[in-house]
């Protein structure tokens, strides 16, 4: 494994030139948001928790001044959050820019590779490279909607929208850079049926031929060995070909993504539902 060691130095200048990158981007998208915009979001960013109602009562006293809480979650933890959230998302971005770069390459695609991808099968589990921030934002949603349940008598059918919305929004975000392989695959399967197809038709006539008309005995390296098993490698990697998918996403892409978010989404389910009663009745009933 290679090692690479980071000084103080080349940390400050990378975390210095992010920071002029975003000071940049401001400056350029300034002049295009009018001063409504420009000071909603920055209200966004820090935004002092008094508009939140009771699920912020925590941070001020009974004199109606923000605590050391209050402070350090209004100006310290959720513009961090922000950041780090704007920051995996960029890294989407950039995967997806890479990849796009990479379908341009005219790659050497596979299509009769048994995992039905062309030999892309390993990109399935990019999803489990984001299944950290996956749980985290499913942790913070699942908090929010505990919070309504509890102290505001929200039922669970009211939040199914809401949660089926961040399932597909964010599946598809974790998924979109795969579809710049699409191209790629498609062209790659469409050119390969053809002459797979005559070739499984040719070895099929010599079959006939050979071993059930009797009417030739002339030697074929299609033929050889003797036996059904050139036939059925040969049928195999036409069904391969057949099958080819145009995303390099299978069953495991969806887990690595269900599972995250259904983790914390348990907790909230389980404040209606009682699962630990649900489970030791269905125990009982088994046995």
């Amino acid at each position: 494994m290679k090692q690479h060691e980071v000084t103080v130095p080349q940390i400050g200048l990378i975390a210095g030139t992010r920071a002029m990158l975003g000071a940049g981007i401001a400056l350029l998208l300034s002049e295009k948001l009018s001063d409504e915009q420009r000071r909603a979001i920055g209200w966004t960013l820090v935004d002092r928790p008094s508009g939140h109602g009771d699920a912020m009562s925590w941070a001020f006293d009974e004199n109606g001044r923000m605590g050391f809480g209050g402070v350090w979650f209004a100006y310290v933890v959720r513009p961090m959050f922000i950041a780090l959230v704007l920051g995996w998302l960029w890294r989407i971005a950039l995967i997806g820019g890479l990849f796009a770069r990479l379908g341009e390459l005219g790659l050497s695609l596979v299509p009769s590779h048994p995992d039905h991808v062309g030999g892309l099968g390993f990109l399935k589990r990019l999803p489990g490279a984001f299944a950290p921030v996956t749980l985290a934002l499913s942790a913070m949603i699942a908090a929010q909607w505990a919070h309504t349940i509890v102290y505001h008598g929200q039922t669970l059918g009211a939040l199914a929208v809401p949660a089926a919305a961040f399932v597909i929004v964010w599946s598809l975000l974790l998924l979109a850079p795969l579809a710049a392989f699409m191209p790629g695959l498609h062209a790659a399967k469409r050119a390969a049926l053809p002459p797979y197809a005559a070739f499984v038709a040719e070895q099929g006539r010599l079959v006939r031929r050979r071993w059930i008309d009797g009417t030739t005995t002339a030697e074929t390296a299609l033929l050889e060995p003797e036996g059904v098993g050139p036939i059925a490698d040969a049928a195999a990697m036409f069904d391969a070909v057949r099958s080819m998918r145009m995303l390099p996403i299978g069953r495991s892409s969806f887990v690595q993504i269900a599972v995250p978010i259904l983790m914390p989404m348990l907790v909230v389910v389980a404040l209606k539902i009682p699962i630990r009663d649900l489970v030791l009745d269905l125990v009982k009933a088994l046995m």
